[in-house]
């Protein structure tokens, strides 16, 4: 497991005028892909220590051991998440979305 290789872009959304990089990935039968924003990596705990791409990376290994089925392996990360947090609020929405490439 690895994060792929991505240009900088502007947030989708931020600006309606934003252009992006189009880029292509070649993927192998079988693979996982994880999409999520940028919350999910800026989420603090109570220290106020963001998620951070790291701990994200490991959570998803520990979760594709478990089970790599892409809804246990989102919910898997997401309680990962919510422990880190404990009583922290987002500093700002959290999205995930797994898919399997078959």
């Amino acid at each position: 497991m690895s994060l792929l290789p991505t240009a900088q872009n502007t947030p989708v959304g931020r600006e309606a005028s934003a252009s992006y990089a189009a880029q292509e990935v070649t993927l192998s039968a079988g693979a996982l892909i994880l999409l999520y924003n940028d919350g999910v990596v800026l989420a603090e705990n109570a220290d106020g220590k963001p998620f951070g791409e790291r701990r994200l990376l490991g959570e998803a290994l520990q979760a594709s051991k478990l089970d790599p089925a892409p809804e246990p392996f989102v919910n898997y990360i997401s309680t990962s998440l919510k422990t880190y947090m404990g009583d922290a609020e987002p500093v700002d929405d959290l999205a995930m979305v797994a898919i399997r490439y078959k």
